[in-house]
């Protein structure tokens, strides 16, 4: 994949990398993910088999990217899944297809939620690291919500 988060337990700011060399099917190689001492896959495809479940922990968000897709309604599910990932020692790969739209707006979230920290900065943060981010307009406005509740306004 061109580009992914991956969230280490150790990273208070949550590390986005992005390494162009990693072909589109980064969530195939297992031996590259070992290496990065991923333990849990939050994969936010459609109609994708996960290829190494005695491997990896998996959390599958059935999601087009698509401005009308409602990718909200899944974040308590997808926060629980990398806080107990990372509070477990373990990495989180949190991918889509191209790494830019969904597994975006899925970090970003994150970022935001268990960091405190606002829509602006936490773009500003992934996009330093991953330039082609960009999360679809439905999805920027699900984010722009997130940075209006209470907890978050600073």
């Amino acid at each position: 994949m061109r580009g992914y988060a991956v969230l280490h337990p150790n990273d208070s700011k949550v590390k986005i990398v992005s390494d162009s060399t990693i072909s589109s099917i980064i969530w195939q190689k297992k031996i590259l993910l070992q290496n990065l001492n991923i333990t849990h896959i939050l994969a936010v495809v459609g109609g994708v088999d996960m290829p190494f479940p005695e491997c990896f922990k998996y959390l599958r968000i059935e999601s087009l990217d698509s401005a009308g897709v409602d990718l909200a309604q899944h974040s308590t599910e997808c926060l629980s899944f990398i806080d107990n990932a990372r509070m477990s020692g373990g990495g989180v790969l949190v991918h889509c297809f191209v790494g830019r739209s969904r597994s975006v707006t899925n970090a970003t979230a994150y970022m935001m939620r268990t960091c405190g920290v606002r829509l602006s900065q936490t773009l500003a943060h992934i996009t330093s690291r991953r330039k082609e981010a960009q999360s679809n307009p439905g999805f920027l406005n699900q984010l722009q919500n997130l940075d209006q509740e209470p907890k978050l306004r600073s």
